[in-house]
C-alpha cells in the first residue's frame, strides 16, 4: 500500500459524505436558509440511511415567520415501510447519532400512496405541504 492511500481514502470518504447536497435549503427566499447548516446533517442522514423518495420542509421555516423557538417540519416520503410510526421512530432514534444539540422538529413519514390518497380527498393539510412546502430532496 502506498503512502498516498490513506489520503485517497480520506478524500473519497469526504466526497461520499458531501455527495448529497440540498441547494434549495440555502435559498434566501425561505426562512429555513438561516438554519440550513443545522438542518443538513439530518437530511443527509435520512437520505443515506433511509433512502426516501422525497423530503419536503414545510411550515413556518418555509412560508411563515419563524422565531428562535420554531421547529422544523419535515415530510419524508418512503414507500418501503411497514408503518409510518415505526419509520418516524427509526429516524428519530438515528438522529441521536448526530453530534451536537438535537434540532427541534416535527417529522412525518408517509408513503406516496398515502399522500396521493389525502390529495385525492382534498386534504388541506397535505395540499399545503405539497403546494407550499420546499422540496429539498427527490430521489434520482
Amino acid at each position: 500500500m502506498s503512502s498516498a492511500a490513506p489520503t485517497e481514502l480520506k478524500e473519497a470518504a469526504v466526497a461520499y459524505r458531501t455527495a448529497t447536497a440540498f441547494p434549495a435549503l440555502h435559498d434566501p427566499r425561505y426562512p429555513v436558509h438561516r438554519i440550513a447548516e443545522r438542518v443538513e446533517p439530518y437530511l443527509r442522514l435520512i437520505v443515506e440511511r433511509f433512502h426516501p423518495k422525497r423530503i419536503i420542509i414545510f411550515g413556518s421555516q418555509v412560508y411563515g415567520q419563524p422565531d428562535r423557538d420554531s421547529d422544523v417540519d419535515i415530510l419524508v416520503v418512503r414507500d418501503d415501510i411497514r408503518s409510518e410510526n415505526e419509520s418516524n421512530k427509526e429516524m428519530l432514534n438515528a438522529f441521536w447519532d448526530l453530534p451536537g444539540t438535537q434540532l427541534s422538529m416535527t417529522l412525518l413519514t408517509k408513503t406516496s400512496a398515502r399522500i396521493a390518497e389525502r390529495l385525492a380527498i382534498k386534504s388541506p393539510f397535505y395540499e399545503e405541504i405539497v403546494g407550499k412546502g420546499l422540496e429539498v430532496y427527490a430521489a434520482p
